[in-house]
C-alpha cells in the first residue's frame, strides 16, 4: 500500500535494531536515511531530522567519505524542505565538497539541484 509511512517507520525501525544487536554496521546507515525520508514523507519533520543527524554522526564515526556525503545530501535536503534554507544550503555545501573530493558527478549534480 503506497503512503504507509507508520508501517514503513516500523519495519525500518525494526531493521535498524537487527542490524545493530547483529553488528552490521554498514546496513546502518542505509536504514537510517530511509527512516528519516520515510519520516520526513509522513510528516514528522522533526523525528526526520533527529534521525538523520544519528545517521550522519554515525558515518562520521565509519570515516567513509561517500557514506557523510550521501547522509549530508538526505539531510540537507530534508532540512531545506522543512524550510530551514541557511542550514540546508551549509548542509548541502558540505556535501558538495565531499563530492568533488571523491569525484562523483551524480553527488555533485544533487548537492547542486537544490
Amino acid at each position: 500500500m503506497m503512503g504507509d509511512y507508520t508501517q514503513a517507520e516500523a519495519l525500518l525501525s525494526e531493521g535498524i535494531a537487527l542490524a545493530r544487536q547483529h553488528g552490521y554496521q554498514k546496513y546502518l546507515i542505509e536504514l537510517y536515511i530511509r527512516l528519516g525520508l520515510v519520516l520526513l514523507e509522513g510528516g514528522k519533520y522533526s523525528e526526520a531530522i533527529a534521525c538523520l543527524k544519528q545517521c550522519l554522526l554515525l558515518a562520521r564515526q565509519q570515516k567513509v567519505p561517500v557514506n557523510i556525503g550521501s547522509v549530508l545530501i538526505s539531510l540537507g535536503t530534508s532540512t531545506v524542505l522543512i524550510g530551514d534554507f541557511i542550514e540546508g544550503e551549509k548542509i548541502l555545501l558540505e556535501a558538495l565538497e565531499i563530492a568533488r573530493q571523491l569525484g562523483s558527478r551524480e553527488m555533485i549534480s544533487i548537492s547542486l539541484s537544490l
